[in-house]
């Protein structure tokens, strides 16, 4: 990873320098993918996606914010490690979540492998809705004999907030028994073939309905996208959406968003443009929260 950024780029994420307690918004990375099954390396993606940061103005011309001028802070990566055993990174997860919402703070985190996404959740109240956005349902009860693999993400989120309150969007891949068990439970799903053979505006228009006036936690593996466009990551599948797709079902949604994480960026498999996007998006979403006048 060295090479692809400058050696004197800085190892926070730009512009959230202010401290803890006068912040609304906490960014933490969570440097884990000990459950990755095909290409590790997303434990390298928070400090990845932290140095890409910095390639990018301050202030943004199409949200008209500028993040220097708000409180956001960048508390670095937890101490986890592929030393511990996943339940133990999902423990540490949820403890430092839920004190971040305890104190009505908004969390942002950074993976790492998207089985973190769901102690985030754990650590909301159920009526929290969740758009998990992702290439794969990560819908197994188990897999490779843990619970909390990246495999069974979702699984363990619907366990929390129950199937009503879940939309998958950007599927494309699935195991069969997988798929059958999504079908059995109801989960609301939009796969990427139908999202563009239809109007995107109804697709939007149905998770609002979904979710309407309710909270809202958004979960993106970065492999939603097509590999087009992110291709550093851990299982990357064609035929998947495009950033302006994905900006566009944010923007719809962000009066009622609460949290949010972005995982799966793997800096071992690309030049860097999948860290980029990654920063990008967490820049466009902390700056629409901020607009909206969200926090």
């Amino acid at each position: 990873m060295e090479h692809i950024f400058p050696e004197d780029t800085p190892t926070y994420f730009a512009d959230a320098e202010a401290s803890f307690n006068e912040s609304d918004i906490v960014l933490f990375g969570v440097p884990f993918d000990k459950t990755s099954s095909y290409r590790k390396g997303s434990r390298y993606g928070p400090d990845a996606i932290r140095k890409a940061s910095w390639n990018f103005e301050s202030y943004n011309f199409k949200t008209n914010v500028d993040l220097q001028d708000h409180f956001i802070h960048d508390y670095g990566n937890l101490s986890v490690s592929n030393e511990i055993s996943a339940n133990q990174m999902i423990e540490a997860v949820r403890a430092f979540s839920t004190s971040i919402i305890e104190q009505q703070k908004i969390p942002v985190a950074i993976g790492g492998e998207h089985s973190l996404s769901a102690a985030v959740v754990e650590s909301f109240a159920k009526n929290v809705c969740v758009l998990f956005l992702d290439a794969h349902a990560d819908f197994r009860e188990s897999y490779q004999g843990e619970r909390y693999n990246h495999a069974c993400t979702l699984r363990r989120i619907v366990d929390h907030v129950g199937s009503d309150k879940v939309f998958l969007c950007g599927l494309r891949s699935a195991g069969k028994e997988e798929y059958n068990e999504l079908t059995k439970q109801n989960i609301s799903v939009s796969d990427s073939y139908s999202f563009f053979e239809s109007k995107k505006g109804d697709i939007i228009k149905e998770i609002q309905s979904k979710f309407l006036n309710q909270p809202i936690y958004v979960s993106i593996d970065i492999d939603v996208f097509d590999p087009a466009f992110a291709p550093g990551t851990g299982t990357p599948e064609p035929f998947g959406l495009f950033p302006h797709d994905v900006l566009r079902i944010i923007d719809a949604l962000i009066p009622q968003i609460i949290g949010f994480d972005i995982t799966e960026i793997n800096p071992e498999f690309d030049q860097g443009q999948t860290s980029f996007l990654g920063a990008k998006m967490i820049r466009h979403i902390l700056e629409r929260l901020l607009n909206k006048g969200v926090v």
